[in-house]
């Protein structure tokens, strides 16, 4: 059975998904995956109060992905929020029902800390078909939010 756990271990042992979201990654935005050093952040949010990391493990402990979880407070009205910091899912482990499982972990966790707004970001550095990922969240109940830009400073 596939469980969805907050880990505690070592974030040295998310290096390979690490590697893999790299591989995977649209490099167009000029931005650099480096596996070490994006395991370190992981590890910050593995020891931090207000943060944690899922993860979907099989019973031998095989890891098939992780989402980052952290809390924060919402600058218009003061109300606690969860936010999905950063998710990647190896390939051959995705599914709705993967999707679904770590979203009803992540709201968990934030509805055991008070928060009442759960926050998710279809990112197109992780996903190149985001436009896929963000009808699947509108299914799923999400509404589209804010819009982020990005360029080189200078450019």
């Amino acid at each position: 059975m596939v469980t969805i756990d907050i880990y505690k271990g070592s974030s040295i042992n998310l290096l390979e998904i690490a590697r893999a979201w790299q591989a995977e990654a649209d490099t167009g935005f000029g931005l650099k995956l480096e596996p070490e050093h994006f395991i370190a952040h992981l590890q910050l949010m593995i020891d931090g109060p207000d943060s944690d990391v899922l993860v979907r493990q099989l019973p031998n402990g095989f890891m098939q992905g992780f989402m980052g979880v952290h809390l924060l407070e919402s600058p218009l009205s003061g109300e606690l929020m969860a936010e999905e910091h950063m998710w990647y899912i190896l390939p051959r482990y995705r599914s709705l029902a993967a999707t679904r499982a770590f979203l009803a972990a992540a709201e968990a966790w934030g509805k055991e800390r008070g928060a009442t707004q759960f926050i998710l970001t279809a990112s197109r550095l992780a996903n190149i078909d985001a436009g896929r990922v963000m009808r699947m969240y509108g299914r799923l109940g999400f509404k589209p939010f804010e819009t982020v830009f990005i360029r080189p400073i200078g450019g």
